[in-house]
């Protein structure tokens, strides 16, 4: 909510600490909501709302997700996720190294070389 996307730097010390967000958490109640959990495991959505200052409520429900069982993660959803997360830290031409090794893995005779890619060097 506070950058507009979940990624790397969401969990990093200053984003877990920010006192703009632990303030906001404070404001956090989750609900079960019958219908939902009545539904599930055949399906899954979640709905959150939002009281804002002036007391009006908005409300959005979201039925599916790549991730969510009704909607498997697809190759495309997986490079995405990974570049968003593994580019920052080793560098994009590493993190394409490193995806193209993966999705090749069973054609890999030689798995000494996974890692390469993904070593951090400080």
């Amino acid at each position: 909510m506070f950058d507009g996307d979940i990624n790397l730097a969401s969990y990093c010390p200053e984003a877990l600490h920010d006192p703009k967000i632990r303030a906001f958490m404070q404001n956090i109640k989750v609900v079960e909501d019958p219908e939902l959990t009545r539904l599930y495991p055949k399906y899954y959505a979640t709905i959150v709302s939002a009281t804002l200052t002036d007391g009006q409520t908005v409300s959005k429900r979201v039925d599916d997700i790549p991730g969510f069982a009704t909607r498997p993660m697809q190759r495309g959803d997986f490079e995405v996720k990974f570049r968003k997360n593994a580019a920052p830290v080793i560098g994009k031409a590493r993190a394409d190294d490193a995806l193209g090794f993966l999705w090749s893995l069973d054609q890999q005779r030689d798995l000494s070389h996974l890692f390469a890619p993904l070593v951090v060097h400080a």
